[in-house]
């Protein structure tokens, strides 16, 4: 006896992709399968094709587990530089019984999922060290800090006890840290008000430096991170397909555009004759106004690679700064617009609209 899998799904799987599972047992005549999935109280029923087929998806099982707390940002800055964060992958323990009229048999299974998406053609990449961010290969990538402002990247997991250690090709330098637990490790370079080239923790040229990472002494990824030195500007974050987080400078000179509706109007309770000219026969009870910033920057070919994903973000932030090694904080905010890429050139200008929060204003 024995349930056998003719498609399932492996490695830390995208939680917002199909999964699909397909199986058989090697009872005759099954009627049906229940599927037990944590932290579900009740089972899932499902039926066989006319060949004694199952299939089921697991995929908005993995998307209701793994997205309770939504995709901003909810974890703070640590005392040191590195973090172990909980929130980006979940294991979906399941149980599978298929019955016949006279008996039944069962298999347990364990499945791992990360808050990410990939589109048609991507590919998974087997590396646990991958960065998340976009990346050809899962092992080479390519991103931008701006100094003075907020910033930092995720290795997709390390597990307890694992020695991550940095190199700084470019300066001979590297650093070193211990996985207290297993999750997701967010290495921060910038926290605005010191950096690790101030703390001369893993020193960054101004130009580009070639990090190499490594798990337990084995090579596990390059990152190609260009230092901008620090000037004013718009900084945007935003969650991308690859369930971390990227940044971006925008230009320090916008354009800003204010918009306002009325609410609504109350009709006046003026008891006046013709000859009485009333100061109006109605009264506003409010305004709303919102706020649109027009951005742009001339970005590479490397950076475009990864900004594309802003227009397909759930959650983008902008920093209430834009002065760098200033103090802001993170607001939400909306984002429209199109991004032409001229793969010709290496340089190419990005214009989007940022839609702020709406105002607040004197209503009645």
């Amino acid at each position: 006896m024995a349930i056998t899998f003719s498609k399932e799904i492996n490695g830390i799987y995208p939680a917002f992709n199909d999964s699909y599972i397909n199986f058989t047992s090697s009872l005759s005549n099954t009627i049906s399968a229940e599927i037990e999935v944590e932290p579900f109280s009740f089972p899932f029923k499902i039926f066989p094709d006319l060949d004694g087929n199952y299939q089921f998806n697991l995929k908005e099982l993995a998307k209701v587990n793994i997205n309770q707390n939504g995709f901003e940002d909810t974890n703070e800055i640590p005392i040191g530089y590195f973090q172990i964060l909980n929130d980006r992958i979940i294991q979906l323990p399941i149980n599978i019984t298929v019955s016949s009229s006279t008996e039944s048999e069962s298999i347990s299974k364990n499945y791992e999922f990360i808050k990410s998406v990939k589109q048609v053609g991507e590919p998974l990449f087997s590396n646990d060290t991958q960065i998340l961010s976009k990346s050809n290969n899962g092992i080479d990538y390519s991103l931008t800090h701006f100094e003075g402002f907020p910033f930092f990247f995720e290795i997709q997991k390390v597990d307890a006890d694992e020695v991550i250690n940095i190199k700084n090709k470019s300066t001979g330098d590297d650093v070193s840290f211990t996985a207290s637990t297993s999750g997701t490790s967010r290495i921060w370079i910038d926290k605005t008000n010191e950096n690790t080239t101030s703390s001369n923790l893993l020193p960054l040229t101004d130009t580009v430096n070639k990090l190499t990472i490594y798990n337990n002494g084995a090579f596990k990824t390059n990152l190609i991170l260009k230092k901008v030195p620090s000037k004013c500007g718009v900084y945007l974050k935003w969650f991308n397909n690859d369930g971390g987080y990227n940044f971006y400078l925008f230009d320090e000179y916008y354009k800003e555009t204010i918009k306002s509706k009325s609410i609504g109007e109350v009709t006046r309770n003026e008891f006046k004759n013709v000859n009485e000219t009333p100061n109006s026969f109605s009264y506003s009870i409010g305004k709303e106004v919102t706020k649109d910033l027009r951005l742009k920057a001339n970005v590479s070919n490397d950076e475009i690679f990864y900004i594309k994903d802003m227009l397909a973000s759930p959650s983008i932030q902008l920093y209430t700064s834009q002065t760098p090694f200033v103090t802001g904080q993170w607001i939400t905010v909306n984002v429209e617009g199109t991004i032409d890429e001229k793969t010709k050139k290496n340089i190419n200008e990005v214009i989007i609209n940022i839609e702020l929060p709406i105002q607040y204003t004197m209503t009645y």
